[in-house]
């Protein structure tokens, strides 16, 4: 099964994603790139016995994630090579907003039972938070090592222990189990 591919599909089934051109661009280009952090919620799946096709949908979740935090964190470092020096802040943000709601829609609408769906919902939600906790304290330039690795802590590691987490709720497992 080609996880990227399939991911990509579920993404763009969304209804309101049908006609938004960027959206639809920005999915396709990052599913042609293969990112290794799409695979986490398949790796976690298949370690609590799970089916591949049963992380998919947080796949297509994480996926969502990614690309709308890097939009973020682009207009933020503002990069030279970020998509908003073509498309404008304004537009921009409401890429990376729609992605984050599409990427929590697409595990609703999943065919997990309703509490898998909550718990992986939840951490995703959670996630998106944290990071933007961690790209508010990043905007600061902490100024301590304490404060540097409290910004690490924010930033990257919420984004793959809820990719874990959802594929392996996904999968079956128990909240213990998914938390480990």
């Amino acid at each position: 099964m080609d996880i990227y591919r399939a991911a990509a599909d579920l993404i763009l089934k969304l209804q309101l994603l049908q006609d938004w051109l960027e959206i639809r661009k920005m999915i396709e280009f990052a599913c042609n790139r293969t990112p290794h952090a799409w695979r986490l919620p398949v790796i976690a799946c298949e370690a609590v016995g799970g089916n591949a096709n049963d992380a998919l949908p947080a796949v297509a979740g994480i996926a969502c994630m990614q690309i709308s935090i890097i939009l973020i964190d682009d207009m933020l470092d503002d990069d030279p090579r970020g998509i908003y020096r073509r498309l404008g802040a304004a537009a921009t943000t409401n890429l990376a907003s729609a992605l984050q709601a599409a990427g929590l829609e697409v595990v609703a609408l999943c065919h997990a039972s309703k509490p898998q769906k909550l718990a992986a919902i939840l951490e995703m939600n959670h996630m998106v938070l944290t990071t933007a906790w961690g790209q508010e304290l990043d905007i600061q330039n902490p100024i301590s090592e304490e404060a540097y690795w409290n910004l690490v802590h924010t930033k990257s590691s919420p984004f793959f222990g809820a990719a874990l987490y959802a594929g392996a709720v996904l999968g079956g497992a128990t909240k213990d189990q998914a938390e480990a």
